[in-house]
């Protein structure tokens, strides 16, 4: 990977292929690739439009602050709290829906970070419970 570049993920959930067999060789075509796009069912409506509106103007964050009539710091901080959110609907290392949602909102900024950690730690020690009540006979 080149220098100041990065890697990102897609995560490939079906591929439909198909076979032919012409003149004696067997030809192999892809007909349907499916891609996980879970990210995009955790943006809300209005992320959406921002999204949209940031690729209408070529990325442009001084046009989209004008576009939005705020400043902008303020649109600088709308995009990283959703290029956090996608991070976090995109990542393989999130437990479940739960913590998946919980750190969504915490990149909205609807909670701090010691709230994160205590609905975190609260919901782990749930599913420990849970998992130890099944387990007794």
């Amino acid at each position: 990977m080149r220098a100041g570049r990065r890697a990102s993920a897609i995560y490939i959930t079906e591929v439909k292929l198909n076979f032919s067999y012409i003149k004696g060789r067997v030809h192999l075509g892809i007909n349907e690739v499916k891609v996980d796009d879970r990210w995009l069912d955790m943006l809300s409506d209005e992320d959406l439009s921002f999204l949209k509106r940031f690729l209408l103007v070529s990325g442009s964050l001084k046009e989209l602050a004008q576009a939005y009539g705020i400043s902008y710091p303020t649109v600088r901080l709308r995009l990283d709290r959703l290029i956090e959110k996608v991070k976090i609907a995109d990542s393989q290392d999130v437990a479940g829906p739960f913590e998946r949602r919980a750190r969504a909102l915490f990149a909205d900024g609807r909670f701090d970070v010691e709230t994160l950690r205590m609905l975190l730690a609260s919901h782990g020690e749930e599913m420990e419970e849970r998992d130890e009540s099944h387990r007794k006979p």
